[in-house]
């Protein structure tokens, strides 16, 4: 009986239950069908599915959702920063190079000497030169006078310029001009009368007409000593036969070494030498002298039928083969030139000239360590160099193995090689170069300066060392000097202006002087088309102006033309970043790798790449090789890949870490981004947050539904609460929608998530109050912040304070809304000291902060939080309200 009365009870209580769950599920039931509003998809503010922050584990907003039975709403730390982009390093450029220059030895010339002190033969009978007819200014109009009175300088002087005469009879000088045929024999013609034209010295012009007058009437007479009367004098004197081949030599070598003084310097050496080839026509020696004077005269044509009348008489010597070679190689034929050099080597393999031609060929081709080798061969095996330049070639090979040795980085051995050739020519122009690229090398760019301003003391008008001495002075921060030797350089030699018009964009780079720059690379390109040099450095500018894809470009006609460099490659990997083509910058980058395993700014950019990827393990493993290579930027990018991990603590200690390492330096782009991502991770972790995704229970929990007859309703909807129905009566200051009220004190700022089912009537917001006691009016609202959507879509804004002050009265925020577009509207306290607070949309600050004074101290205060919705009287209004934000102090 007990048991069947259990039975029947069991049977009761299910049935019970069972009716109240259907009527639960009949009210739910029509609840849902209100219709609810179409919400386009947006960026939702909840948190992700599972975030690891400061070693806590935080499930999802949804998870959070509030039951009937639910616990206390529990304070979590706020979303995950989204932190931006680490910015992108500064790869360092290629610095133009000072060029110690390529030893030619061919092209050298003997210092300058002053040609006046050469030794002349004694006078004999035929021996006299002629006048120059150079003009001066001032002297005396009469010669006989002049030589009477004028001093002993100014009577040298007469010498120098005018031929003269001394007639029988006197003691005096006239000066003027012998007219008489080849007066160079006119001494041993004694027979013959002297025509002489008598000039005034005061400014060479003929006085009265010429005077031919018998041998017995002139004393004695001479030749102005004028430089072609000078030259004249001492070939005449040399004589013909093989025996005079070496005095013709030595003088054709004289006549070379004073070229850049006298125009007439090369011919008269020619001259020389095609009298010595003449005189001995079967030593090599006299025709590398005849080669190597014609290219002096730039006699391309003449230099190479030297060289065939040569082989065709059959000369195998090993010395003129590599003059030849020479020849080749300074006209790019480096496969015509090898060829000489190994046809050289089967006549001889102890000349010393085919080995340093060896050595320069290995040079061209960037081979410095067999250029070495070849230079080595020289001084280990003590071979020489045959006449006549065989003291020059020395030099050059000194030179030549300076450079190498430079460009292998051993500077000092550099160093040592250009001094050994200083000490025997103080003025070689060439070992000057050297010394200041070496200087330039060891980065005392004082004493390289030095060394190019005595170089250019020597050749002031070479394009070179002009163009070497403005690098050294822009290294030494001299701005205005490096600029006017470039420009000089530029003029000096315009068929070689690419060097220094790629040196002075440089300048004007570092200027900021970004147009010019800019010009002067498409200057340099107009003069070599295709040089890598000029590509690089305009994708490097194209690519700092902004202009990535046209800087890839360019890059990667450099890098087709040039081939691939570190440098190179790094500035393909940055532009292919700034594109957004990380898969192609990872290619260029792991490229660069194989140049230098360890440099960091490569390792840093690859980090960065990885971390655009995606791969924050594989960001986090190249980004701390960049750390330990020396790149303390590279802690930017490693604290955002940490943060992204889910450690704050560590990515913190990153951001420190580049704050010191760029101490000093507070504007800088590095500096700046660690600062501010360290401020708010900091913030972010010092705030907590609650979210509300809201459904029928957690209205009941905290939040009050504001309605009455005639206003909307709050109903429960799909996508959260809808705030829905015709606006009847309204009433002033309390619009319907949802409540509640906060601790003022802790309150930092509120976001709420809204959505218009359409184009309608319905306008709708979030407020923020701070109510107190006015008198017998009751609470009235002292300050009030508000932000709103109004039924155009315009996004307004409303400031009250102290009851009556209207500091924003519904100004538009500038920001329009798609007609049933989900908007998160937030209003956000900036300062707690002074009362400011700022508007938010979508996260994003609007307008100019505002500042309320009756809510600078809420720490006794409660504020009120409205999420509203309402109408004309009379329309209907229909909104969704899915989601409400508060991030409050803990």
């Amino acid at each position: 009986m007990r048991e069947r009365r259990e039975q029947l009870l069991f049977i009761v209580v299910a049935a019970l239950v069972a009716f109240l769950t259907f009527d639960k599920l009949q009210a739910g039931y029509v609840r849902a069908r209100v219709s609810a509003p179409a919400v386009l998809p947006a960026t939702e503010l909840t948190l992700p599915a599972s975030v690891s922050l400061g070693g806590r584990e935080v499930g999802a907003s949804g998870a959070r959702r509030e039951g009937a039975f639910a616990p206390p709403r529990e304070l979590l730390p706020l979303d995950v920063l989204d932190l931006p982009a680490p910015p992108l390093p500064l790869v360092d450029i290629r610095l133009p190079a000072i060029d110690p220059g390529v030893a030619d030895p061919m092209a050298y010339r003997l210092p300058a000497q002053d040609f006046g002190a050469l030794e002349l033969p004694e006078q004999t009978p035929g021996d006299a030169p002629e006048s120059s007819a150079d003009d001066l200014d001032g002297g005396f109009a009469v010669g006989e006078q002049s030589s009477a009175l004028a001093s002993p300088d100014e009577q040298q002087n007469f010498d120098d310029l005018y031929d003269w005469i001394v007639r029988a009879g006197s003691t005096r000088r006239t000066y003027g001009r012998i007219l008489n045929d080849d007066i160079y024999g006119l001494k041993s013609r004694l027979g013959e009368a002297v025509t002489f034209q008598q000039i005034t010295t005061r400014n060479g012009r003929p006085l009265g007409l010429p005077l031919e007058m018998e041998r017995i009437e002139v004393l004695e007479f001479g030749l102005a000593r004028t430089f072609e009367n000078l030259y004249h004098q001492r070939s005449r004197a040399l004589g013909q036969g093989s025996g005079s081949v070496r005095a013709r030599t030595e003088l054709a070598l004289e006549m070379l070494a004073v070229a850049d003084q006298h125009e007439q310097a090369v011919a008269f050496a020619e001259q020389e030498a095609q009298l010595a080839w003449d005189n001995s026509p079967s030593d090599p020696g006299a025709a590398r002298l005849l080669a190597v004077v014609r290219r002096a005269a730039n006699d391309l044509e003449g230099q190479l039928s030297v060289y065939a009348d040569t082989e065709a008489r059959g000369f195998s010597d090993a010395p003129l083969l590599s003059d030849h070679a020479l020849l080749a190689r300074r006209l790019g034929l480096s496969g015509r030139a090898q060829s000489l050099v190994q046809a050289a080597l089967a006549v001889s393999n102890t000349a010393a000239e085919v080995f340093l031609v060896q050595g320069l060929l290995a040079a061209d081709e960037g081979d410095h360590p067999g250029a070495l080798r070849a230079f080595e061969r020289i001084s280990v095996g003590h071979l020489r160099f045959s006449p006549p330049f065989a003291e020059r070639q020395e030099r050059a090979a000194d030179l030549a193995r300076g450079v190498s040795l430079l460009a292998l980085g051993r500077s000092q051995d550099a160093r040592r090689e250009a001094d050994r050739v200083l000490v025997q020519d103080p003025d070689n122009v060439k070992a000057l170069r050297l010394l200041g690229a070496v200087r330039a090398v060891d980065g005392d760019y004082k004493a390289a300066a030095d060394a190019f301003g005595s170089a250019l003391v020597l050749r002031p008008d070479s394009a070179a060392l002009l163009t070497a001495a403005g690098l050294a002075a822009w290294r030494l921060g001299d701005g205005a000097g490096a600029l006017r030797l470039l420009e000089r350089a530029r003029d000096a030699e315009p068929w070689q202006a690419l060097r220094p018009t790629l040196a002075l964009a440089v300048l004007h780079e570092d200027a900021r002087r970004m147009t010019r720059a800019r010009d002067l690379y498409d200057e340099a390109l107009a003069l070599v088309p295709d040089d890598p040099d000029a590509l690089y450095r305009l994708g490097r500018l194209q690519r700092w102006s902004g202009d990535p894809e046209t800087a890839h470009t360019t890059l990667r006609r450099a890098l087709r033309l040039g081939g691939a460099d570190l440098l190179l490659l790094a500035e393909l990997g940055l532009a292919s970043l700034l594109s957004d083509e990380a898969l192609a910058a990872n290619g260029y980058l792991r490229e660069a790798l194989r140049f230098a395993a360890s440099d960091g700014q490569v390792l840093w950019l690859l980090g960065i790449t990885h971390l655009k990827e995606g791969d924050l393990l594989g960001a986090v493993d190249r980004l701390e090789q960049a750390i330990s290579s020396g790149a303390a930027g590279a802690h930017n990018a490693l604290g955002v890949a940490r943060y992204r991990l889910g450690d704050a603590e560590a990515a913190l200690d990153h951001f420190d870490e580049v704050e010191r390492a760029y101490a000093g330096q507070a504007e800088h782009s590095q500096a700046v981004f660690a600062a501010a991502q360290a401020v708010a991770i900091r913030d972010n972790l010092s705030k907590r947050q609650w979210v509300d995704g809201f459904g029928r229970n957690s209205i009941q929990n905290g939040w009050t539904e504001n309605q009455w007859d005639g206003s909307p309703r709050v109903l429960l909807a799909a996508a959260g609460v809808s705030i829905a129905g015709r606006m009847e009566k309204p009433r002033e200051d309390e619009r319907p929608g949802l409540s509640r009220s906060v601790e003022g004190r802790v309150v930092v700022s509120v976001e709420a998530a809204m959505a218009a089912s359409g184009p309608g009537d319905s306008r709708f917001g979030l407020s923020v109050t701070h109510r107190q006691v006015k008198g017998s009016l009751g609470r009235l609202p002292k300050g009030r912040l508000e932000i709103w959507v109004d039924a155009s879509g315009q996004v307004r804004l409303s400031a009250l304070d102290n009851f009556e002050t209207k500091l924003l009265d519904g100004v538009s925020s500038g920001v329009r809304v798609a007609p049933g577009s989900r908007v998160v509207l937030g209003i956000e306290r900036v300062d707690a000291v002074n009362g400011s607070f700022s508007f938010l949309i979508d996260g994003q600050r609007v307008g100019e902060p505002v500042t309320l004074k009756s809510m600078r101290d809420l720490s006794r205060n409660n504020l009120f939080i409205d999420v509203w919705a309402e109408a004309a009287p009379g329309r209907a209004t229909d909104v969704v309200v899915d989601l409400v934000r508060i991030v409050q102090l803990p």
